[in-house]
């Protein structure tokens, strides 16, 4: 019996002439696929801001937090929302396997005036155990309130997977649709970086080009 490695393994072989007229016509095919996700990727930017005004609560190590906390005085903010129900016994693993790059994004998000959480249904003990287990240090609360969040009704199951920006004002929270509901996209929004942060960005540039000229490697 064939496994899905050796049917992989087993794809045709062609000619050189024949490999370039096939990539050819992929090409084509890539390009106008590039061409419509530019298109999409710009009306979503053009999406008007949606004002929040549901009671939305969350828990978190130090308790109960309003949307307005998660923020920590960042005037942006962005949610991933990681697939862990309350009856599951561990978190999706397609979450599993995003989540273990964003603690080294968390750094550059904050220096871009934005604070990143991920947020999931189930209970917190379920969720610091699974973090512990992983080894992550990026912040995860719980949301078991309603209303559903920002609109985002959950499958029988378990919550959609999805990335959502938020952005906080004297007038209060707002935002903008998710990025995807079924699987991640970009944020709805770009990141608007503060001149200081741009300051430290380049520092930081610097820093790891003078560490790979001498061949070292920088600590975060």
């Amino acid at each position: 019996m064939a496994t899905a490695t050796s049917e992989k393994l087993d794809a045709k072989v062609a000619a050189p002439a024949e490999w370039l007229k096939a990539r050819r016509e992929l090409l084509t095919k890539e390009k106008e696929f590039t061409r419509l996700r530019d298109e999409i990727s710009q009306r979503r930017r053009e999406l008007p801001w949606e004002k929040v005004d549901k009671p939305y609560v969350f828990e978190g190590p130090r308790g109960r937090e309003s949307l307005a906390d998660l923020f920590e005085g960042r005037s942006q903010l962005i949610i991933y929302h990681f697939m862990f129900g309350p009856d599951w016994k561990e978190g999706c693993p397609s979450c599993s396997f995003l989540a273990d790059s964003f603690d080294g994004s968390v750094i550059h998000l904050a220096q871009r005036d934005t604070t990143f959480v991920a947020v999931s249904r189930a209970p917190l003990a379920q969720i610091e155990a699974f973090k512990k287990r992983m080894g992550w240090r990026f912040k995860w609360w719980r949301w078991k309130s309603l209303p559903y969040l920002f609109g985002l009704r959950p499958r029988p199951r378990h919550s959609a997977e999805c990335l959502q920006l938020a952005r906080h004002d004297a007038q209060g929270p707002e935002r903008t649709g998710p990025a995807a509901s079924h699987g991640v996209g970009a944020p709805s929004r770009p990141l608007r970086p503060k001149r200081a942060d741009v300051d430290w960005l380049r520092g930081q540039e610097s820093r790891f080009a003078d560490a790979r000229s001498h061949g070292k490697r920088v600590p975060r």
